[in-house]
């Protein structure tokens, strides 16, 4: 037998005084005596101590199998702590050592399992959760022959359960279950019948083709989950689920039936979208011109809910490769009209965040498609919420959620990427430089607006480890403190607000707190010589300004 290791946890066990636990520690003393300690380490609890001991586990451990009669009775009547004991341990910490015992190795298989099923037969609602739990635990240790054996049974309380459960723990642990079970059958050669999940489909089948009713959801779950234990699988569940939600798409015209298809949909384009390059590509590949027609068509569609799911289901197949370079860019063209003519908020934000995503994959064709457009809009921003006109072909209509702020945020949440970053930054910058000479009444809002979105897009920055701060220092920097200098001598009927200052210099901190010390000390002398020594030739001011008048101090 190959070794294993096996790490037992005895968390003051003496201290619990039952038959029961009695019984779990001569177990674990039965187990642990004869075999090879490997290391023995303390901790303290709550000034307890535990020991942990790391053992392995060789062929003396079949000798010690026969105990299991003992540590039986424990996992199937805990009790709860007495509670005039403070120092005892209580049912979860009981629970949690007996399931690492459970799951240890596959020795403990053929006593295990038919004690699951026998719990989760039980009508105790922790009890069947307890036995989920457990075999979910040990569904990833145990041989596959022994699953195999037992995975009817598994599956028919299994199934029972999340069919009939009113508790969504139970269902959770269910889902956890089932999808490690299959996990564990997915690897074994001699298993081929159970490897596609044919046993949970057969019984989920005649669901998916009800969208009305409850169980449709439910048997989708089941299914994703399935599908998520191994690529195998979910090729095998993709090509049986994905032509029958395509169909009944068709079938069902009724909005709230077609929003339901759709979601299950999405559930398994996300669960196929983490086995790119491996056979369940290939599967998706063979639906996808269906699919494509199907995410297309829904972009223009009366319904706001279904807009956002073609927007999320073209996503979700861009994110398993099989989108090429054309229908990417035909989908950003879509979500460019999504995003400044949609008058639903739902809409215009998933296509944003549908954005981002793609800016991050695809920056050039983003950046050409997308941000000149949207720079372009910002530039022919007046003072209002409506766009400037000039009686020509180019007029832009009006559209009242098309703000300053919502260009601007738009623009900030497609720096996800270097080349979109030194695209967009300079932009921003730019038009800051505009809003600051504006004796617009809505300036003040638009500066705040603006420096905002350069602060979180310079933070955003180095959380990603995109090498923006030398724009920052250099350029940004530099041009802030100008626009508050020459916002002081100038002759403007609106000046900088505590506000805005307050912004301006928020930003400056942070830039001045990533900054090298040579350079931090180049920044010192600079502020200095400025703002104490009047020399204003040190910052860049445009012409025509009293700089006579420049007198911080006073």
């Amino acid at each position: 037998m190959a070794v294993q290791t096996f790490e037992l946890e005895l968390t003051r066990v003496s201290c619990f005084p039952t038959a029961h636990t009695r019984a779990a520690a001569k177990c674990a003393q039965a187990v642990v005596a004869p075999l090879e300690h490997t290391g023995r380490e303390y901790h303290t609890d709550e000034g307890v101590i535990v020991p942990c001991i790391s053992v392995q586990l060789r062929n003396k451990l079949i000798r010690v199998s026969g105990q299991f009669t003992e540590l039986k009775k424990v996992f199937k009547s805990i009790q709860k702590k007495p509670s005039n004991d403070p120092n005892a341990i209580t049912r979860e910490q009981l629970i949690i050592a007996l399931r690492k015992c459970l799951a240890a190795t596959s020795i403990f298989a053929p006593f295990c399992l038919p004690l699951l099923i026998e719990k989760l037969s039980s009508d105790v609602v922790y009890a069947k959760k307890d036995a989920l739990l457990t075999l979910a635990a040990c569904a990833n240790v145990y041989d596959s022959r022994f699953i195999t054996e037992y995975v009817d049974s598994l599956w028919n309380y299994i199934k029972k359960e999340i069919f009939t459960a009113a508790d969504q723990s139970i269902e959770i642990a269910c889902l956890e279950a089932i999808k490690n079970v299959v996990g564990n059958i997915s690897i074994a050669e001699e298993a081929h019948a159970c490897i596609d999940g044919d046993f949970v489909f057969s019984d989920c089948k005649n669901h998916l083709l009800k969208p009305d009713h409850k169980l449709m959801k439910t048997s989708a779950s089941l299914l994703q989950n399935v599908a998520m234990a191994s690529d195998m699988a979910c090729a095998r569940v993709t090509d049986q689920v994905i032509p029958i939600l395509l169909e009944q798409f068709e079938l069902h015209k009724q909005i709230n039936n077609q929003k339901s298809i759709l979601d299950a949909m999405l559930g398994f384009l996300q669960v196929a979208k983490d086995f790119v390059n491996k056979d369940t590509a290939a599967i998706l590949k063979t639906y996808k011109e269906k699919l494509l027609g199907l995410f297309f068509s829904l972009l223009v569609n009366h319904n706001p809910l279904h807009r956002s799911s073609g927007v999320a289901g073209l996503v979700a197949m861009v994110s398993s490769a099989l989108l090429d370079e054309q229908e990417v860019m035909t989908f950003l063209d879509h979500l460019v009209v999504l995003i400044l003519d949609d008058k639903e908020k739902i809409v215009r934000h998933e296509a944003k965040l549908a954005l981002a995503y793609l800016s991050s994959q695809f920056p050039a064709l983003v950046r050409s498609r997308v941000v000149v457009q949207l720079t372009d809009r910002l530039a022919k921003k007046d003072g209002s919420n409506s766009m400037e006109t000039d009686n020509d072909a180019n007029t832009v209509p009006v559209r009242p959620h098309i703000t300053h702020e919502y260009l601007v945020t738009t623009l900030a949440t497609l720096c996800t990427s270097q080349e979109n970053v030194e695209y967009i930054v300079p932009c921003l910058v730019e038009n800051l430089t505009t809003l600051s000479e504006s004796t617009s009444t809505n300036s003040e809002s638009y500066v705040v607006c603006v420096v905002d979105c350069l602060q979180n897009i310079f933070e955003g920055c180095l959380r990603s480890s995109l090498k923006i701060l030398d724009y920052y220092k250099d350029v940004i920097f530099l041009r802030v403190l100008n626009l508050a200098i020459a916002n002081s001598l100038g002759e403007q009927e609106c000046s900088f607000t505590s506000a805005i200052l307050e912004k301006f210099c928020k930003l400056l901190r942070t830039i001045s707190s990533k900054l090298s010390e040579t350079y931090s000390e180049f920044i010192v002398s600079t502020v200095g010589e400025i703002f104490l020594d009047g020399k204003l030739d040190r910052a860049n001011l445009p012409d025509g300004l009293n700089k006579q008048d420049f007198d911080v101090l006073n």
